[in-house]
């Protein structure tokens, strides 16, 4: 709401309740940025027998939606809505942050993927050695027998 639109969004007789409901909108919120609500800056009705009824919030502060299932919460002054599954959507200016948090995550983790590979094929390769290295070491054994057996 602003000062130029208060009176019409918040009159359900007339103004944009009354049209909201004749259009068959079921659900109805308000954020009063006018501070004419006081301490209860949000206004929500549900739509109930083509009437307007209030809608208030549940015990944990939120206004849950059936009609598009999200939630919706004033928090810090601030409007914030969550979705189905309680997260928090992301605001205007935030997405950018959370995208280069995420690249750097995704960063972090490639590269603590690439030093486990390389430690892996380390591994491997000291296996192999060790394969290569009994068996040469079982070939010699095998050769000595034939040249001990060879001088006897």
């Amino acid at each position: 709401m602003s000062e130029a639109t208060y009176e019409a969004d918040g009159d359900l007789d007339r103004g944009k309740g009354w049209s909201y409901a004749d259009a068959g909108v079921r659900e109805y919120l308000t954020f009063d940025q006018t501070e004419r609500f006081g301490v209860n800056k949000v206004r929500a009705w549900q739509l109930a027998g083509g009437r307007y009824q209030p809608w208030l919030p549940t015990a944990d502060g939120r206004w849950h939606s059936a009609t598009i299932g999200v939630a919706f919460a004033l928090e810090d002054e601030e409007f914030i809505v969550y979705t189905r599954d309680g997260r928090r959507m992301l605001r205007e200016g935030e997405i950018e942050r959370e995208r280069r948090r995420l690249q750097a995550e995704v960063e972090q983790e490639r590269l603590r993927l690439q030093a486990e590979l390389a430690s892996q094929r380390a591994e491997i390769e000291r296996l192999r050695l060790q394969t290569e290295l009994a068996s040469q070491r079982a070939e010699i054994e095998c050769l000595s027998q034939l040249l001990a057996e060879r001088a006897e």
